[in-house]
C-alpha cells in the first residue's frame, strides 16, 4: 500500500526546527534582552512557536530554563509552577530560594542570589535561569503578579522571564504599572512580509525539511517534496496578509486536495474556500474576543467602510469610544496599525483589513452585530 504523501503544515503545534522562520531577530532579542521580555500578539500569531525556539536557543548557550507551559492564575501559582518546574530539578537552588522567605518576590530573589553565587564560586553548571511562561492571559490580570514582575524586571541579574501577552492584557498591565513597561522589552509579533510568506510556502519543495518536520514519523509517510506554481506565494501572500498561522493552514488545506505535488494558483483558490469555511470564521471569532470595546469600534469601522480608512477619519468614527482621548485611542491602535500586529495595513496613509481571507472573516463576522 502507497504510503500517504507528507504534509508539514500544522495549525495545531507550535512551528519548530526548519518550520519556524520570520522570527528568528526576535529570538536573538529575547536571549540578548537584561530585563523580562514579552511578545505581544493576538491568538494564533505564533507566540508559542516563539517561545519554544527562545528556550531551545538559551538551553544551547547553557541557560537553565524552566518553560511553564501554564503559567495559573495568581502569584501562588506561578511560584507553584516554578517550584514544579525549576527547583525541584536542582535540590540546592530550591533550598537557596525558600530559605528567603515566602512568595514570589523573595523566591525570585533567592533564585537568583543562588545563581550569583555559583558565578562567584565558578561552580559548573548554569549561572543563568530563564522562566518562560506560556498561556498567561489569567494570570496578569493578579495586579499583584504585575507589581512583582514590575519591580523585578531590572533587579534580577542572572533570573529573566520571556512570557507572551495578548494586546489587551498589555494595555491593562501599562495602565495598573507604569514601571512595568519601563523594565520589559515588548516587541509586537508582526506578519511576515512578501519574502517570508515565499520561503514558508515553499519549504514543502524540500526533501530535508520534510523530513525534519516528520520526525519520528518519517517512516510513516511518503517523503516527495511538492513543486509550487510561480506566483501561487504571491496568491497566498494575498490571500493570508502574511499571518504565519492563516499561511500553514491555507496550504496544509492546499496540500491536501493536490494529488498530482503540483500546487497551482487554482489549488490555492480552492483551498482557501475550504479552509475558510472550516477553520477560518472560528479563528477571527476567538481574535475578535481578545480585542477591546475600542478595537472592535476601528475594526467595524474600517471594515464596513467602501474604501480604506484615513487616521483621521478613524478618530472621527470611533470619537463615541475614546471621548477625545488621545492616549486611549493611541493604545488601542498599536496592536492593529503596522507597528503592532498588522491586522491594519496601511497603504497611502490609509487603513484596510490585512488579508482578502480576514477581510472577509471580519465581514461576516460583522454581520451579526
Amino acid at each position: 500500500m502507497d504510503k500517504q504523501r507528507f504534509n508539514p503544515y500544522n495549525t495545531t503545534c507550535p512551528a519548530s526546527g526548519s518550520m519556524f522562520l520570520g522570527r528568528q531577530d526576535l529570538v536573538h532579542k529575547a536571549l540578548a534582552s537584561q530585563g523580562s521580555f514579552a511578545t505581544v500578539g493576538f491568538p494564533r500569531m505564533g507566540k508559542s512557536s516563539l517561545l519554544k525556539a527562545v528556550a531551545q536557543a538559551a538551553q544551547e548557550s547553557g541557560v537553565t530554563v524552566a518553560y511553564l507551559p501554564l503559567a495559573g492564575s495568581d502569584e501562588a501559582e506561578l511560584a507553584g509552577h516554578i517550584d514544579h518546574y525549576l527547583l525541584r530539578q536542582d535540590g540546592r537552588m530550591r533550598d537557596a530560594a525558600i530559605a528567603t522567605g515566602a512568595g514570589l518576590q523573595r523566591l525570585l530573589s533567592g533564585v537568583d542570589r543562588y545563581c550569583q553565587e555559583r558565578a562567584d564560586d565558578h561552580e559548573p553548571g548554569a549561572s543563568k535561569v530563564m522562566i518562560i511562561l506560556d498561556e498567561t492571559e489569567r494570570l496578569f490580570r493578579d495586579q499583584a503578579v504585575v507589581e512583582v514582575l514590575g519591580a523585578m524586571g531590572q533587579e534580577l541579574q542572572h533570573v529573566r522571564m520571556v512570557y507572551t501577552l495578548f494586546p489587551s492584557v498589555y494595555a491593562e498591565m501599562q495602565g495598573s504599572s507604569s514601571r512595568f513597561d519601563r523594565t520589559i522589552t515588548h516587541p509586537a509579533l508582526l506578519p511576515f512580509d512578501e519574502a517570508q510568506t515565499g520561503r514558508l510556502v515553499r519549504l514543502c519543495e524540500s526533501e530535508d525539511v520534510l523530513r525534519q518536520a516528520a520526525g519520528a514519523r518519517v517512516d510513516e509517510y511518503r517523503m516527495s517534496p511538492w513543486m509550487i506554481e510561480d506566483d501561487a506565494a504571491a496568491k497566498v501572500y494575498r490571500q493570508t496578509g502574511g499571518f504565519p498561522c492563516l499561511i500553514q493552514g491555507l496550504m496544509g488545506a492546499a496540500l491536501d486536495a493536490v494529488e498530482t505535488g503540483q500546487v497551482t494558483l487554482d489549488a490555492i483558490t480552492q483551498a482557501s474556500e475550504g479552509y475558510y469555511a472550516m477553520n477560518l470564521l472560528k479563528e477571527t471569532s476567538n481574535m475578535w474576543n481578545r480585542l477591546t470595546g475600542l478595537q472592535k469600534d476601528m475594526i467595524r469601522t474600517v471594515s464596513r467602510a467602501p474604501s480604506p480608512v484615513t487616521y483621521a477619519g478613524l478618530i472621527d468614527a470611533t470619537r463615541a469610544s475614546h471621548e477625545d482621548n488621545p492616549s486611549a485611542f493611541v493604545g488601542a491602535m498599536m496592536p492593529l496599525a503596522e507597528q503592532g500586529n498588522g491586522i491594519f495595513a496601511l497603504d497611502d496613509g490609509r487603513y484596510a483589513i490585512r488579508g482578502g481571507l480576514l477581510q472577509r472573516a471580519f465581514a461576516d463576522l460583522l454581520l451579526f452585530g
